[in-house]
């Protein structure tokens, strides 16, 4: 029996590595996203300069000040094999000053490695800031647990708790899902899925809500002044909707072929 499946197995394998060397998020889900960061598109000055939008939708992330452009490690120097963005935890961000609002509920997909446990609350991500009403952040705090968190209309914040089970500053490359749908109140809960190498977990059944017009930061606070964070940032696609467990699970077999964790 072995002999069998192992083949069929090892076919599937390299199938799977085929497809996802091509994968375009902007058609993978049959509609295009919100915004598509990765690190093969980026323009660079003393560090990274802006971090492009693939999606064609123009939203970049920008740093104009060379001592606080992360760096990026090209893909021969990176241990994963992939060209990286990577911010220092001290000065370093790149930011959107009209990134937007996002009305039909949202989904985030990060792909990350090196996260290092900050000494205060830092962030990965800041669509608003922690206390900005209808605001989403993927934050860091210094119990070292990788979190979502959105505040409702009504100043109601929910948590979506991912890194319990893992080592944060791992150089492992991870592959985080973040999805919920669009509420105008009250408490809510993340859809969460969170892989390292081929091992998923997943927790969370409710809803999260809908984004406002905010400024957006990566690797800080929106408006790059604060809360730094040092993290290592492959790609990031922003959804502008509710994604379901069988579009999560397609947008996790992609990155993952596409980052050979397969």
């Amino acid at each position: 029996m072995g002999a069998i499946v192992a083949p069929r197995f090892k076919w599937m394998q390299r199938e799977a590595r085929r497809l996802a060397a091509a994968y375009d998020a902007s058609t993978l889900w049959g509609s295009t996203p919100y915004c598509w960061l990765r690190a093969d598109t980026v323009t660079t000055a003393t560090g990274v300069s802006q971090y492009t939008d693939k999606s064609g939708n123009g939203r970049h992330f920008v740093q104009g000040t060379g001592s606080k452009q992360p760096a990026l490690v090209a893909a021969g120097s990176d241990p994963n094999g992939f060209g990286c963005v990577v911010s220092d935890g001290t000065d370093d961000s790149l930011t959107n000053a009209a990134f937007g609002a996002m009305s039909s509920g949202y989904t985030l997909y990060v792909v990350t490695r090196s996260i290092v446990i900050p000494g205060a609350t830092g962030y990965l991500i800041s669509n608003g800031n922690l206390a900005d009403v209808q605001s989403v952040s993927l934050i860091v705090p210094s119990a070292g647990a990788l979190q979502a968190r959105y505040r409702s209309p009504t100043s109601t914040v929910s948590i979506g708790n991912l890194g319990a089970n893992e080592v944060l500053t791992s150089s492992n490359i991870r592959i985080s899902v973040f999805s919920g749908d669009t509420i105008t109140a009250g408490a809510s809960m993340w859809n969460l899925r969170t892989r390292l190498g081929m091992i998923g977990s997943s927790s969370g059944s409710a809803t999260s809500g809908s984004v406002s017009n905010f400024a957006a930061g990566l690797f800080a606070d929106k408006a790059g002044t604060g809360s730094y964070l040092a993290a290592g940032l492959y790609e990031a696609i922003w959804i502008d909707g509710v994604h379901t467990t069988e579009q999560m699970w397609l947008g996790e077999l992609m990155l993952a072929g596409y980052y050979a964790l397969l």
